[in-house]
């Protein structure tokens, strides 16, 4: 038996089962195994864990995001996990981010919060404090630590 499924985020889960037919005075054995399979774009609002100042980032709907979705509130010290996905032997990721509030850097690290630093990128603040009224935003290439 095998299952697929595909979720929002783009993300496929595979699981397999299998059963074999036993033996004289041994029972049936049943094994599964799931994987799941990750495309290269990933949306940040699409997180599998959160954590940080009250209780960590939230994802609420936002007209003219991708798929309809953003990080609507993320504080100094949230962080969001993508569980699996791996880094390694990525030369660069593009994130997009709309200026607002205060601004601040969007940090990217290996296996925990506080883990080694890969790359980081500064988010300006937005003019006023307006939502989406600075000058500078849209995507841009996160830089490795020397």
């Amino acid at each position: 038996m095998a299952a697929w499924d595909v979720s929002r985020s783009g993300s496929h889960r595979v699981t397999v089962q299998y059963t074999d037919r036993g033996a004289p005075r041994a029972p049936e054995l049943t094994g599964t195994a799931s994987l799941t399979l990750r495309t290269a774009f990933q949306e940040a609002e699409q997180y599998t864990s959160t954590g940080g100042a009250h209780d960590g980032a939230v994802a609420g709907r936002r007209t003219g995001a991708s798929g309809g979705r953003a990080l609507t509130e993320i504080e100094v010290g949230n962080w969001i996990a993508f569980d699996p996905v791996s880094l390694r032997n990525s030369r660069s990721v593009t994130v997009g981010a709309t200026p607002c509030g205060t601004g601040g850097t969007v940090e990217f690290r290996a296996a925990s919060p506080d883990g080694p630093l890969l790359g980081s990128l500064t988010v300006p603040g937005a003019e006023d404090g307006v939502a989406g009224s600075g000058t500078a935003g849209g995507r841009d290439r996160v830089t490795r630590p020397r």
